[in-house]
Order: C-alpha cells, then sequence, then structure tokens
C-alpha cells in the first residue's frame, strides 16, 4: 500500500548557555531557550549576563536585572541569583538585598555583607566612605587613615574635618604645653 512517510527532527542544544532535547520540526534557531544567567534573542545569539547584572530562570526573550542599586557581581559575568550581588564598597547589608552607606566617621574597604568600621581615634570621613584614608583627622589633629596624630604645641587645626596641615600660633600666643589643639 501507499502510506505516507513522516520523517520527525531530534534538536539537540548544549551550546554555551544553552541545554535542550527537543523533538521539533521547526529551525534549530526557535527551539531553544537561553538558561539562566544568560540572556538572547534565540539560540544563536545567546550571552552572560553582564558584571553587575543576573538571571534567575531560563527564557531567551528575558533580558538580565541589574544588582541591586550599590552593590554588584564583583566582576562575576553569567550570574544567576539576585544573592550573588554584594554591597559595594562604602556599603552595607544583606547579600542580594538593597544596601545601605556606612555612615559618617565609619568605612568599608571591602565588598560583601560585612559591618562598616568604626574610623581611628580623633578621625572622621563622610558617608559611604570606600577605604580607611576617607578618615582624615579632625579640629587640632592631621593624618589620614592610622596615621592620625595630636598638632604639636603652638601649632592648631581649626577644620573639623579635614586634611589641612596644623598652622604655627600667631605672634604673642600659644598652645603651652598642649598639643590637639582645636583653636
Amino acid at each position: 500500500g501507499g502510506g505516507t512517510v513522516k520523517y520527525y527532527k531530534f534538536y539537540i542544544c548544549s551550546d554555551a548557555g544553552i541545554s535542550a532535547l527537543v523533538w521539533n520540526t521547526g529551525a534549530l534557531a526557535s527551539c531553544c531557550s537561553a538558561n539562566a544567567g544568560f540572556t538572547g534573542p534565540d539560540s544563536n545569539n545567546v550571552v552572560a549576563c553582564a558584571s553587575g547584572q543576573y538571571k534567575a530562570t531560563a527564557a531567551s526573550a528575558e533580558a538580565c536585572t541589574v544588582c541591586p542599586r550599590n552593590s554588584a557581581t564583583g566582576g562575576a559575568t553569567g550570574s544567576t541569583a539576585v544573592t550573588v550581588c554584594a554591597a559595594n564598597e562604602g556599603y552595607t547589608g544583606p547579600d542580594g538585598g538593597t544596601p545601605t552607606a556606612c555612615s559618617a566617621g565609619h568605612f568599608k574597604a571591602s565588598t560583601g555583607d560585612a559591618a562598616c568600621t568604626l574610623c581611628p581615634l580623633n578621625s572622621n570621613s563622610p558617608a559611604a566612605s570606600g577605604e580607611l584614608n576617607d578618615c582624615v583627622g579632625v579640629a587640632g589633629y592631621i593624618g589620614q587613615g592610622s596615621s592620625i596624630t595630636a598638632c604639636a604645641a603652638n601649632t592648631f587645626k581649626s577644620n573639623a574635618t579635614s586634611s589641612v596641615a596644623c598652622g604655627v600660633c600667631p605672634d604673642h600666643s600659644g598652645t603651652g604645653t598642649g598639643t590637639g589643639t582645636a583653636t
């Protein structure tokens, strides 16, 4: 007898970021979806999510999502979960959450969920400081970071928080034997 013969094709998609076994008579370009951490309009144009982005689901048309403000993936690409997004330097909070700035007088030199660190004694820093050297001497003290020292006798510094040097007292005045003079 004269029957009809049908031909079926199996497509195995296993390119970077793609994995699927499809029984289909359609074109390969429309049979595969990008894995989590990857995006692209079809199987021929799949790319990893860029640094600072993630994608948790497998779907070609879905775009990668930008990490919450003040967090990043530490340079990693192809991230698959928001928890890869870690707080930037100068910010703290749980991985995947929205970080908050370190308060004035504190700094954080690393990424991640670590707490902010208090500036050394007699120094201060602006909010969101990302390194120890952001801590500078307060009035009566000079230096930055771990090198904060009092103004010498007969010198002063009235600027509240700056790297300005201690000035010499005007003629016919002085600080006596005191150090760390602010006015």
